[in-house]
């Protein structure tokens, strides 16, 4: 168990390379976790699984699982909230056409750089005035950055 993990970034790293049960994960990438800060999934693919971007919805899985388990491996109530977003981001995919897949890629990557720099919002919260409005931007035609 990870305790006081903030007060000692690099023990509590220490702590979960030895504790046996630990994910993949590439060690740099461990502190962002811990300061539950955003992690850019390109970054995990590149060293997880040897890709160089997030171009599909197979891509963004791939690099969500390696996410979801290493946060849930030291936040294990963080589980429920991870599966909501996991959810929320699967049923824009099933929603929307192929063409639309790298806006919802965008749409992800802003959201988890808001929610990496803010305290009070959490990733299940999709009904947020400030995420919705990263999903008029990104996912709706005519938006900002669609």
């Amino acid at each position: 168990k990870i305790e006081n993990h903030k007060r000692d970034l690099d023990g509590a790293i220490d702590n979960i390379e030895s504790s046996g049960g630990n994910p993949i994960w590439p060690r740099k990438l461990w502190k962002p976790i811990l300061r539950d800060e955003y992690i850019d999934f390109t970054e995990v693919l590149a060293v997880v699984l040897d890709y160089d971007a997030i171009t599909n919805r197979v891509t963004w899985l791939q690099a969500w699982y390696t996410y979801k388990e290493a946060v849930c491996f030291v936040f294990g109530s963080r589980r429920r909230e991870l599966q909501a977003y996991e959810l929320h981001i699967q049923r824009l995919f099933n929603n929307f056409q192929p063409n639309v897949h790298p806006s919802i890629i965008k749409y992800d990557k802003a959201v988890r750089q808001l929610i990496g720099s803010r305290r009070d919002i959490l990733l299940d919260e999709v009904s947020h005035p400030d995420v919705a409005e990263f999903r008029d931007r990104y996912i709706i035609p005519g938006g900002t950055h669609h």
